[in-house]
């Protein structure tokens, strides 16, 4: 025995306090806090720093959320208890709340495929059967006083009651500092899913912190819906506002969070958030083998415009985008616009020397395309579906599937778990990589 002690005390100070980060963390997530996926030790991972030989920004990004969405479907099983913990709150007629970033609340909230009755937490005190689910992009996210780390840990005031369902990469030591201070007081209704998410500030870093966030509340909300069904149960669920009979849909499903007439026999533990991830690789997949071109393209424009003087309008139709995808400070002449709809409202006209880039949802925006035409502008439009021919706009294809949400249930009216969220947050970098690459080349004056 005093043998083995000589031997670890002789160890580097270094190894030493690795080893002993690894038995802290071990130890402590068998604790108070389900703490799923927590890493070892607080590697500064790398998610496709630099291009393959051969490939450009674009496939470097996808390559990097492939690699994360494959690995992903490993560690949903991890959520299931913490799943099961949330559908039974819900089918009491507890409360559901979106919390953290707020490009992660609005892809949570009023969503095509996500619950109709969750919310934008403001701070309320939670009741016995209350859930939040809170998402941080990034780690040092601006984010309300109310939903600040050390006060969920703790457990102070308004989380006395509830659940919380917490998504972050647990690499990040803003976090990891965190996780030895949660306290008892919680009893197993804090849930810390480490999303896997690497550290760093590249595209591709950025591109993944976000995407694990996304696309990991997502699976885990596939994973509360088949908890509900193993209960017998079926929580309600919003069709896609483009979707054949979405009125009806809406009509008989809204106000509850339960939904009656609609049978789905119960789901196996893992199979929808699995599914939810397979979609969304083989999305993400379709647009790397046929987009990338487009991409640099539309990219080698945009930059054009900025270098001769002008100012990309970036307008955003889906819900993370607006507040939740990062811009590069670099991009020094785009204008984060806002929404769609603000751009359809607004009534003057673009300067001619500026470029619109629509990153859009569904149908191809003919308004918006038309407005910008008239102005004497071009454009890039993201979005499924394809548009006529225009020379003055470069239209790349999103590759999601057709009503947003992905994936069937048996004996339910309409998909459930949206993908676009998920597919064109790496469309969103991978666009505004390519065009920082063509702005400001690597050692070049622009």
């Amino acid at each position: 025995m005093t043998e083995k002690v000589t031997k670890v005390a002789l160890l580097p100070a270094t190894i030493c306090a690795a080893i002993c980060a690894c038995l802290f963390a071990v130890a402590y997530c068998g604790s108070e806090a389900s703490c799923l996926g927590a890493a070892s030790a607080p590697a500064d991972k790398s998610a496709g720093e630099s291009p393959r030989k051969g490939e450009g920004i674009t496939e470097s990004i996808h390559r990097a959320a492939l690699t994360w969405l494959a690995e992903a479907e490993s560690r949903v099983a991890r959520m299931v208890p913490a799943a099961e913990r949330v559908a039974k709150s819900l089918i009491k007629g507890g409360k559901l709340y979106a919390a953290g970033n707020g490009g992660f609340c609005e892809e949570l909230v009023g969503r095509a495929g996500g619950f109709m009755f969750i919310e934008t937490y403001t701070g309320q005190k939670l009741g016995a059967n209350d859930v939040i689910l809170l998402g941080r992009f990034r780690p040092n996210d601006p984010e309300p006083y109310y939903t600040k780390l050390i006060d969920i840990v703790g457990a102070h005031g308004r989380f006395s009651k509830g659940t919380v369902v917490h998504f972050a990469g647990h690499d990040w030591p803003q976090v990891r500092r965190h996780l030895p201070l949660v306290s008892p007081r919680w009893s197993g209704r804090l849930h810390m899913i480490d999303t896997a998410a690497p550290s760093g500030h590249s595209l591709s870093n950025l591109c993944v912190q976000q995407l694990a966030a996304v696309a990991s509340v997502w699976a885990f909300q596939g994973e509360v819906i088949a908890a509900a069904t193993r209960k017998g149960k079926m929580f309600a669920t919003w069709p896609s506002m483009l979707e054949p009979n979405s009125k009806k849909l809406t009509a008989a499903m809204k106000g509850r969070n339960l939904v009656a007439g609609h049978k789905v026999p119960a789901i196996k533990p893992g199979r929808l958030g699995r599914e939810y991830l397979k979609v969304c690789r083989t999305q993400i997949g379709e647009f790397l083998k046929t987009q990338p071109g487009q991409v640099r393209l539309a990219a080698g424009r945009l930059a054009a415009c900025m270098k001769r003087g002008g100012l990309v309008w970036l307008v955003s139709c889906g819900h993370v985008h607006d507040h939740g995808g990062h811009l590069p400070k670099e991009l020094d002449r785009v204008i984060r616009f806002g929404r769609s709809w603000q751009f359809t409202n607004f009534r003057g006209k673009m300067p001619p020397e500026d470029m619109l880039l629509w990153i859009g949802y569904l149908h191809y925006p003919r308004r918006a395309a038309a407005k910008a035409r008239r102005s004497g502008s071009q454009a890039v439009i993201l979005s499924v579906d394809s548009g006529p021919p225009d020379d003055s706009v470069i239209n790349i294809r999103s590759c999601w599937k057709e009503w947003d949400s992905a994936v069937d249930l048996p004996g339910y009216p309409t998909r459930v778990l949206a993908s676009s969220g998920t597919v064109t947050t790496v469309q969103w970098y991978s666009i505004l990589g390519e065009t920082l690459a063509a702005y400001k080349p690597a050692g070049g004056q622009r």
